[in-house]
C-alpha cells in the first residue's frame, strides 16, 4: 500500500459515505458531513505519522467530490493514564461522533464505555484487534503485534544457530503494562527462554513505554547484571532509552545487542549507528490504510460487530543498507 488514497479508494469512500448518509444529516458547506475520533493511548512518533497519513487521506478524498465531507480525525491521547481515555470516550457520546477508533488502555475498563458509545448510535472499531465486546464492536488488526515479536523471535533463533557458541543474556523492556495489545510483540523473546534455556536466559524484564525510565532501568542493569549481552525492546522509544545508557557507560555498538520493533525514524539512525542489532520495521502508512478502510467498510455495511478486519506489513531490517533504509522510510511513511 504505497499510495494510501489510490482513485480506488476515492471512489470507495464516496460510495460507501453515500450508501449510509453520513454524519446522521449534519451538513458542512452543503455537504453530508461525517466525524471520526481517534482515542489512542499516547501519540508517539508512528501515530502521529499515521494520523497524518489517515487526514491526507481524508483531505483527497473531501477535494475530490461534492457530496461528503469528511472532518479531519479528531485525537483524543490518554496520555497513558485510563482515566484521560474513559472521559474521552464520554466526551464522543456527548459530542455524537460518527465512529470511535480505540487503541484500548484497559480492555476490561473501557469496555462498559464503548457499549454506552455503540448504544447511543456511535460506531466503534477497535484498533487493536483484542476487544470483547460481545457483539457491539467492530474488530481490526491493523499492526500485528503477535507476528512481528514472532519475525524478531525467528531471527534471532536463527542467529543463534549460525553461532553456536552465542549465550544470551537477556533484559526484556516490554510495553506499559496496561496496554495489553502491545505486548505480544516481547513474547517470541520470552519463548526462547524456555525454548532454549542452554542458550537463552532471561536475566531481568520491565514495563515501560518512557525513553528516561527505559534508560534509568539500563543503568541499574548494566550494574547488577555485567554479563547481559542482549535487551529486547518493544518499540523505539524505550530502546533509545537502552541506547543512551549504553552510551553513557561508553559501551561501542554492538558489545550488547539491541532488538526494536517500529522501525522508525530514530530506530534507522540507531541501526545505521551499530547500536540496535535487530530491527523490525512496520508501516505507518499501511497501518493508516487499514484503519481507513476499515472505518469505510463499517460505514458501507461491509463490517458489523463482530467481525474482524486484518493486514500487517512487517520486515526485518537488519541486512538493510543506507539506500534501502531510506527508501524503507519513505514508502511506508516514517518520513515524506
Amino acid at each position: 500500500m504505497k499510495k494510501l488514497a489510490s482513485c480506488f479508494f476515492i471512489a470507495l469512500l464516496l460510495c460507501t459515505l453515500a450508501a449510509c448518509g453520513g454524519g446522521g444529516g449534519n451538513t458542512k458547506g452543503g455537504k453530508k458531513e461525517v466525524t471520526i475520533a481517534y482515542s489512542i493511548e499516547q501519540l508517539t512518533e508512528g501515530l502521529t505519522l499515521g494520523v497524518d497519513q489517515m487526514n491526507a487521506a481524508i483531505e483527497e478524498f473531501n477535494n475530490s467530490q461534492t457530496e461528503i465531507f469528511v472532518n479531519p480525525v479528531e485525537v483524543y491521547s490518554a496520555d497513558y493514564e485510563l482515566a484521560n481515555q474513559l472521559a474521552a470516550i464520554e466526551d464522543v457520546v456527548v459530542k455524537q461522533y460518527d465512529i470511535l477508533l480505540i487503541q484500548a488502555l484497559d480492555n476490561e475498563a473501557v469496555l462498559p464505555y464503548l457499549k454506552e458509545a455503540a448504544d447511543s448510535g456511535v460506531t466503534v472499531i477497535d484498533a487493536q484487534g483484542d476487544l470483547k465486546g460481545d457483539g457491539y464492536l467492530i474488530n481490526i488488526i491493523a499492526c500485528d503485534h503477535y507476528s512481528q515479536g514472532q519475525l524478531l523471535k525467528e531471527t534471532v533463533k536463527k542467529q543463534l544457530e549460525e553461532n553456536p557458541d552465542l549465550m544470551l543474556n537477556v533484559g526484556i523492556v516490554w510495553h506499559d503494562q496496561a496496554v495489553t495489545a502491545c505486548l505480544p510483540r516481547m513474547q517470541g523473546i520470552k519463548e526462547l527462554g524456555t525454548e532454549m534455556p542452554d542458550r537463552v536466559k532471561i536475566l531481568a524484564e520491565i514495563y515501560t513505554s518512557e525513553t528516561a525510565v527505559a534508560q534509568a532501568t539500563m543503568e541499574d542493569w548494566l550494574q547488577t547484571y555485567p554479563d547481559m549481552n542482549y535487551v529486547s525492546c518493544s518499540f523505539d522509544e524505550p530502546a533509545l532509552g537502552v541506547i543512551n545508557a549504553i552510551k553513557s557507560a561508553g559501551i561501542a555498538p554492538g558489545v550488547i545487542g539491541v532488538a526494536s520493533i517500529d522501525g522508525s525514524q530514530t530506530g534507522c539512525e540507531l541501526l545505521a549507528e551499530g547500536y540496535i542489532t535487530n530491527l523490525v520495521g512496520i508501516s505507518p502508512r499501511e497501518i493508516a490504510g487499514i484503519r481507513i478502510e476499515a472505518i469505510l467498510e463499517a460505514v458501507k455495511g461491509n463490517l458489523k460487530p463482530g467481525d474482524t478486519f486484518k493486514g500487517s506489513f512487517m520486515v526485518m531490517l537488519d541486512d538493510y543498507t543506507k539506500e534501502q533504509i531510506d527508501q524503507y522510510l519513505v514508502d511506508e511513511g516514517w518520513v515524506s
